[in-house]
């Protein structure tokens, strides 16, 4: 019996964090997740708080941006981070100019300029040629 509430316990300490489903306002939402075992389990988190947030009204998700990184906790321990921001909304709906305009979403930009910032990281290591560069560039400008 002491085995099994060490290993919950260790289970629940070492689990993912979240913040629930935070309103932006504009009909946006954001989830914030944390994880020290893997990034995969912050963001498999969110996904799922989101998606469940999103299905309770009937409604689809429509992404709108994430972010990912590393933070520090007090006993310094390296904690994945994983912030999401989406919109719910009608299924025929999502993308559509007149509903869901990402373009004057602080969060969109954000999500828009950390993608380019990370693929330019990528360019200026080697990872990428300037012709991947400008092609993923490409692809990410029209996404938004």
């Amino acid at each position: 019996m002491r085995i099994i509430i060490i290993i919950s316990t260790a289970l629940v300490i070492s689990g993912c964090t979240s913040s629930g489903v935070m309103p932006n306002g504009g009909g946006s939402y954001t989830v914030s997740t944390s994880n020290e075992m893997s990034p995969a389990y912050a963001k498999k988190q969110a996904i799922n708080e989101e998606s469940e947030y999103c299905s309770k009204k009937g409604l689809a998700i429509q992404p709108i941006g994430h972010s990912e990184g590393q933070n520090e906790d007090a006993f310094g321990d390296n904690l994945a981070t994983f912030n999401y921001n989406f919109r719910c909304a009608d299924s025929e709906n999502i993308g559509s100019s007149q509903n869901l305009r990402r373009d004057n979403n602080p969060s969109a930009r954000y999500g828009m300029y950390k993608e380019l910032a990370d693929l330019a990281k990528l360019r200026d290591e080697g990872v990428l040629t300037d012709s991947e560069f400008e092609i993923q560039k490409k692809r990410i400008l029209s996404s938004y």
